[in-house]
């Protein structure tokens, strides 16, 4: 069996506790929507963003992964997630690459 590496999508070191959240299906719908209201970074906003929407009945709507979606685009475009580039096996973060090939030069 042959394991390829890839590349993950992870927060940024300064935004990993603010970020990390317990396993969605652990926690209610009213405690995801305070955990959302007292921290905009939840991770919540992505695995569970019918918590930050008014209740519509159906956490499995277009709606609901439509935010999901947009959300999650959010973090990339802030920089609060970014996407690793496997280097090596390793998934390592592109900034980092750019740093090695300056030092080396």
């Amino acid at each position: 069996m042959f394991l390829k590496p890839f590349a993950g999508t992870r927060p940024d070191s300064k935004y990993v506790s603010i970020v990390n959240v317990p396993p969605y299906d652990m926690v209610s719908y009213q405690e995801v929507g305070k955990a959302i209201k007292y921290n905009p970074f939840s991770f919540f906003r992505v695995t569970r963003p019918d918590g930050e929407m008014l209740e519509s009945g159906n956490e499995y709507s277009d709606e609901v992964y439509k935010r999901a979606r947009e959300n999650f685009e959010y973090f990339l475009r802030e920089k609060i997630l970014f996407k690793e580039v496997v280097l090596g096996g390793v998934g390592i973060k592109k900034e980092s690459i750019e740093n090695l090939f300056f030092l080396q030069s």
